[in-house]
């Protein structure tokens, strides 16, 4: 009992530590997808360095296309939120879910070349 009592306390304690207001978390959404931003930029450089002239020409006008499909998809994804404080999250989150997985899909291509 004693120990139900004193484990409810530190929780109820611990509880505004692990509060974080909407804004916190919008920036932290936006920090996390960044970071997956610059590491699709490292694997793209680095494939493209592989590839012939046309290969390049061809992918930077995938990523091109992909780039405007990620955005669009996440728009989509956020727009029931448009107006609220949760969108910038949403949005975020979802750039940065569709990037790690074309990450996934230029490291694969680029184990060919290795």
């Amino acid at each position: 009992m004693l120990k139900t009592i004193i484990l409810s306390l530190t929780l109820f304690l611990a509880l505004p530590a692990l509060a974080q207001d909407q804004q916190t978390l919008n920036q932290q959404a936006a920090q996390r997808f960044a970071d997956a931003d610059k590491e699709l930029n490292r694997v793209y450089r680095e494939l493209k360095s592989h590839l012939s002239k046309p290969e390049q020409e061809q992918l930077v006008e995938a990523q091109r296309h992909w780039i405007k499909f990620r955005d669009a998809n996440a728009k989509a994804k956020a727009v029931t939120n448009e107006g609220g404080s949760i969108y910038p999250m949403i949005y975020a989150g979802t750039q940065r879910r569709i990037t790690e997985s074309r990450i996934g899909e230029l490291k694969e291509w680029l184990e060919e070349y290795k």
